[in-house]
């Protein structure tokens, strides 16, 4: 139960330092890069012990859940290229 939470507190925190660096709507729009940067990439930094492996791959399933999300409540609006 400890893994879950402590993941989810790590997806939250991956959020909250991509939309300070970047805006929170490129973090939207480049969605697929985050996901699988956080779900496949960083448990291989964890490969020494099987919790850290478990915490890191959870917190980018979390991650990619909660990306996933605000893509549907708040999608990315595409520019118009008509107007003048």
């Amino acid at each position: 139960m400890e893994i879950i939470l402590i993941s989810f507190i790590c997806a939250l925190s991956y959020l909250l330092i991509l939309s300070k660096v970047f805006s929170l709507t490129f973090v939207i729009r480049t969605q697929v890069m985050w996901d699988v940067l956080f779900t496949l990439c960083i448990p291989v930094l964890f490969l020494g012990t099987f919790s850290g492996l478990c915490t890191a791959f959870l917190a980018g399933f979390f991650f990619t859940l909660i990306t996933a999300f605000l893509g549907l409540t708040n999608p990315p609006k595409k520019k118009n290229m008509y107007k003048l």
